[in-house]
């Protein structure tokens, strides 16, 4: 896998600046890593409005994940409309990563045939083909995707497992290929899967008409559809002819240059079975390379379609010392050339181990965990922000704001913190405002500063949110993503100055420990027996000097 440059500053290609043990600091095209990636709902950055979402800068936070699932029913052609993904929907200049991948809805039972998998939309259970997933990607023209696959948990029987890595290995070929009938070039010929891919049971959809029409019922692809790609009959059961299909009848046709390719990443199947998960891991690496001779060969392009791995399977019911012993056995067996990706993360403990391991992007709800718990991220980054007043003492990883012990607190969310809810909105930071508004008047006064949007407390947020008002979501969110980015940035600095190991090792010592269940079942909504707000994080007030 080649260490391309990036190209139009997206995500082509992966290179490595710097490494501790294990751990490596990074650029995936334009973005720096080890990186969090920026939390979004339906496109758009979770409780955060556009000029919320500019608070928190694109070094800090310059991918956002995008869910396929969430688009599903949505106008999303973005080719069509000459914007990439990332533009259409005001997220540049940040990446924007596609998956299918939902944290909050992985729970479901797997399920999948040979051409398709079962997902979860906001309409329900819906049957998705691989052909229609890569048209979406085609159509939306993000900056990278993550390939369809068959995710099963890491828990399931061998057979099962190696079915599921066949199909996605099958399937990476498969996307590879539409990808280069969308720039208009021959299409190779697709290689045999490694084990023969069973037929019965296949997938079904939910309700009638999931798999095929138009409208609310359509996933993402079936939308390009209305600007003039040939489809079947929509009465009859039939799906939509995809672009990349219609592109296969008119050879002649081209949907996108090569240079604007969707970057792909791979998906691994893990397997617990030591024995079992060094093969499989094996397959998809040879799988890759395959795919992007054939991209190479076919289509002439300098760089690979191919730039990396998404590590599936994890976040779906295992234990997090099972998670925490996988994710460097796994990435041990993958190359050093391509980035590494993990989803299903929702604590900073596990944050930091990721990196440990060696993995440079984390598409985590950590900071959307957080929020939707009533906390407010609350851990150091230096041993020199430490209170003095702390001893040995732990301290709490996170507040919950929400707790009655904040009720009279005047005190900033978290001191030094530059997000929205900390250090607010100074008017001249607000290019169409008047400048003159931006001190007080007065004569004979002494200047005072003016804000758009002035610093809050926890006393403030804490009435908001007891009070069911969403700003106080849109305050803590602003101020969990600014903490998350911050994480991130100090591990790529102790990374790049070869201390990361001593500052995990510090940084766990120091903080109390989160718990991952509460904090994954505030992500999706669910509730957690004997846990609650005052749990996920560790609870209590912070010390101060």
């Amino acid at each position: 896998m080649a260490s391309a440059a990036g190209v139009g500053g997206g995500l082509a290609g992966f290179v490595v600046e710097g490494a501790d043990g294990a751990a490596r600091a990074g650029r995936w095209g334009s973005v720096a890593t080890p990186a969090f990636t920026l939390p979004t709902q339906s496109g758009q950055p979770i409780h955060l409005l556009r000029e919320a979402a500019a608070r928190v800068s694109v070094e800090a936070a310059g991918i956002a994940a995008v869910r396929y699932t969430q688009l599903w029913g949505h106008d999303v052609a973005t080719a069509a409309r000459g914007a990439t993904l990332a533009a259409y929907t005001h997220l540049a200049p940040r990446a924007a990563l596609l998956t299918l991948r939902d944290p909050a809805s992985m729970a479901a039972k797997p399920e999948a045939s040979d051409d398709a998998v079962n997902v979860t939309t906001h309409l329900g259970r819906r049957r998705l083909a691989v052909d229609d997933y890569i048209s979406g990607v085609v159509a939306m023209r993000p900056e990278a995707a993550v390939g369809v696959a068959d995710e099963v948990p890491v828990s399931v029987g061998q057979n099962r497992l190696r079915l599921s890595a066949a199909r996605g290995d099958a399937w990476l070929a498969q996307q590879v290929a539409a990808l280069i009938r969308a720039t208009g070039g021959p299409p190779p010929p697709l290689p045999p899967p490694a084990i023969p891919l069973t037929r019965g049971g296949a997938v079904a959809s939910t309700r009638g008409g999931g798999d095929g029409g138009s409208g609310r019922d359509s996933p993402p692809a079936a939308k390009v559809a209305r600007a003039g790609t040939p489809t079947s009959s929509v009465h009859d059961g039939a799906r939509p002819a995809s672009p990349v299909a219609a592109a296969a009848a008119a050879p002649a046709a081209r949907l996108l240059a090569v240079e604007e390719a969707p970057r792909m990443l791979a998906h691994v199947s893990i397997a617990a079975n030591d024995k079992l998960r060094s093969p499989l891991v094996a397959g998809t690496v040879a799988a890759a390379a395959a795919a992007n001779r054939a991209w190479r060969d076919t289509t002439g392009a300098g760089s690979d379609i191919v730039v990396g791995y998404a590590l599936g399977g994890l976040g779906m019911g295992e234990a997090g010392e099972v998670r925490a012993a996988l994710l460097p056995a796994v990435v041990g067996d993958l190359p050093p050339a391509g980035v590494r990706l993990v989803t299903g993360l929702v604590t900073a403990s596990e944050l930091l181990a990721a990196g440990a391991g060696g993995v440079d992007v984390v598409d985590s709800q950590y900071a959307a965990a957080l929020t939707a718990a009533g906390r407010a991220a609350a851990f150091r980054l230096s041993p020199a922000d430490v209170p003095a007043a702390a001893g040995a003492t732990r301290l709490p990883t996170s507040l919950h704001i929400a707790s009655p012990e904040f009720v009279d607190d005047a005190a900033r969310l978290a001191p030094g913190c530059t997000c929205l809810a900390c250090a607010g909105v100074p008017w001249e930071a607000v290019a169409h405002l008047p400048a003159g508004r931006a001190a007080d008047p007065a004569p004979g006064a002494a200047a005072r500063p003016r804000f758009v949007h002035a610093p809050t407390t926890r006393a403030y947020v804490h009435h908001l949110l007891v009070a069911h008002e969403m700003t106080a979501q849109v305050l803590l969110q602003s101020h969990n993503v600014t903490a998350v980015a911050a994480l991130a940035a100090a591990c790529r600095d102790a990374i790049r100055a070869g201390t990361f190991t001593a500052f995990r090792a510090w940084f766990d010592a120091t903080h109390e420990p989160e718990d991952a269940a509460a904090l994954a079942a505030a992500a999706t909504g669910t509730a957690v027996a004997g846990s609650g707000g005052a749990a996920a994080g560790g609870g209590g007030r912070e010390l101060v000097d």
